[in-house]
């Protein structure tokens, strides 16, 4: 996702999966969901982005590190339990 606004990314599922007898591995670099900003002036900026309630099957999410109002992302993220362990 990028330069966008406004968005929910939620109830996905990432990973390595088999269908119907057919593999399918996992996305490039492991990383489920990218939210970026370009800083182009004459895109929207990146803001409002919610991530979360998503299984990742050992792939990441990029863009979590942003501050809450650009992106907010909960629960099911690899990243929380590294950013996040002073809480526990």
């Amino acid at each position: 996702m990028r330069d966008a606004e406004n968005a929910t990314i939620q109830n996905n599922r990432f990973g390595a999966v088999t269908i119907a007898g057919v593999s399918y591995p996992r996305n490039a670099g492991g990383v489920a969901i990218t939210a970026t900003d370009s800083g182009e002036t004459n895109r929207p900026n990146l803001s409002n982005i919610d991530i979360g309630h998503n299984i990742l099957n050992g792939e990441t999410v990029k863009g979590c590190e942003l501050p809450n109002p650009v992106v907010a992302c909960a629960g099911d993220t690899p990243w929380w339990h590294e950013l996040c362990r002073f809480l526990e």
